[in-house]
């Protein structure tokens, strides 16, 4: 199997403030961290979490509430998924504890047990229609059900030193399970596995270690994960894409974040969200943009999950320790886009970089730019010498009008210039501090 590495452009703006494309939703206060989360539509979602927990949106997140409370309080829930508007299951586990399978057959009102011989966590779980499913869990754990879960069937994956993370089937044959090491050093890869009979029999792929997937179709996929050693200040996720049905996988390196899941909607948009961070792309994953990030410690996102182009959900924990842990909910309604000025201004007849707002400023100030058509923006500050003060931006960036903040630091007062250049386009405007 062909792997072609290229390393990716981490696109961003290192002061991007503007926070409005994701909001944040209050979920159940006894919710401490959740893991998962999946919607039937926009306005049905679910998310799972510690202590055995679901909780269940029906009005897009404006309201929250418990549809599965358990008596355990060591239990965690850590994968959730739908066959079709009513019949859902839950997985989750300790190592301690015999593995957790719970189903709903009336769109997650209500939940009960499903019985499996599993003593081990369980953490990703996939079904393509309401009867044949699959889950999968630490020490590398594959089950399988024809029946809708009264009885499931565990079946070798040849990994036992592997933890298995997600699942992918197209039908009832062919299929990925991708995982990472197991945390015990017997191994230090992650592992691609794929199956054309149902999951009878694997063929294994080593890789990084693989914490998500997202398939569109059978030829075109997604994967992402982070190398086995990956410490400050070198921390960096990878990102598998095929395009040919895993025939070839080209890696992109993605440096600066690790990243735990991902969603595209199409061939070429999609996100990935991690520790404070969401990330999109418009490239099929070449390129990554910061959507979302706070200052300072706050959003651990577990979980991306998307119903079309505009409408996603992001889910996690805030909070440093796990006493202090609070269960966070984003949630989007235009695709996470918060540097659009005016979503009405959609298709300007021109390029146009504006003078920033306010000039002079303090602190902060605002620079806005319509693209008539698609473009690759590099957005530059210079001093008054003519040296380079900061990149302040370089993406792709869609046809409309944005906006991107500069907030300074360390930097004395004084005379500015900032330019924009594309491929059919240069400007240069000049912008005063004063401080």
């Amino acid at each position: 199997m062909k792997i072609k590495i290229v390393i990716a452009i981490l696109l961003f703006s290192s002061s991007l403030k503007s926070q409005e494309g994701w909001v944040t939703q209050q979920g159940p206060s006894s919710v401490h961290e959740l893991y998962d989360v999946y919607a039937i539509n926009s306005a049905i979602a679910f998310a799972v979490g510690d202590s055995c927990k679901i909780i269940k949106t029906t009005d897009g997140g404006e309201n929250w509430r418990y549809v599965y409370l358990s008596d355990s309080k060591t239990q965690y829930l850590y994968s959730i998924f739908f066959s079709d508007s009513l019949h859902g299951w839950a997985v989750g586990g300790v190592w301690w504890e015999k593995s957790t399978i719970l189903k709903t057959d009336d769109c997650g009102e209500t939940w009960y047990e499903q019985t499996c011989d599993a003593i081990v966590p369980l953490y990703a779980v996939f079904f393509v229609d309401a009867y044949i499913g699959w889950i999968a869990g630490d020490s590398g754990t594959i089950l399988k059900t024809i029946d809708g879960g009264n009885t499931w069937m565990k079946k070798e994956s040849g990994t036992q030193y592997n933890t298995l993370k997600d699942i992918y089937f197209f039908n009832s044959n062919n299929g990925y399970i991708v995982g990472k090491d197991g945390g015990w050093g017997h191994v230090k890869y992650g592992v691609i596995l794929k199956t054309s009979d149902g999951g009878e029999t694997w063929t294994h792929q080593t890789s990084d270690n693989l914490n998500s997937m997202c398939f569109l179709d059978e030829k075109n996929g997604w994967i992402i994960g982070v190398p086995y050693e990956n410490y400050p200040p070198n921390v960096r996720s990878v990102l598998y894409f095929t395009n040919n049905g895993g025939d070839a996988w080209e890696t992109i390196t993605i440096n600066g974040y690790a990243l735990n899941s991902l969603f595209f909607v199409d061939t070429n948009k999609g996100w990935a969200v991690g520790n404070n961070i969401i990330l999109n792309t418009i490239d099929s994953g070449k390129t990554w943009t910061k959507q979302f990030q706070k200052d300072g410690y706050s959003d651990y996102l577990h979980s991306i999950f998307f119903v079309d182009k505009n409408t996603g959900w992001a889910i996690g924990f805030q909070g440093a320790s796990s006493i202090g842990r609070l269960g966070s909910i984003l949630k989007t309604n235009n695709g996470g886009l918060s540097n659009i000025v005016n979503p009405e201004i959609t298709n300007p007849k021109k390029f146009c970089l504006f003078q920033n707002y306010p000039n002079p400023f303090n602190s902060t100030t605002d620079i806005n730019f319509d693209l008539s058509k698609t473009s690759k923006v590099t957005l530059m500050i210079y001093d008054v010498f003519g040296r380079e003060v900061e990149t302040l931006s370089e993406g792709v960036f869609s046809v409309g009008r944005h906006k991107v903040s500069w907030s300074v630091n360390n930097i004395p007062s004084g005379l500015y210039f900032y330019k924009i250049e594309t491929e059919d386009f240069v400007e240069v405007r000049k912008m005063i501090l004063q401080k």
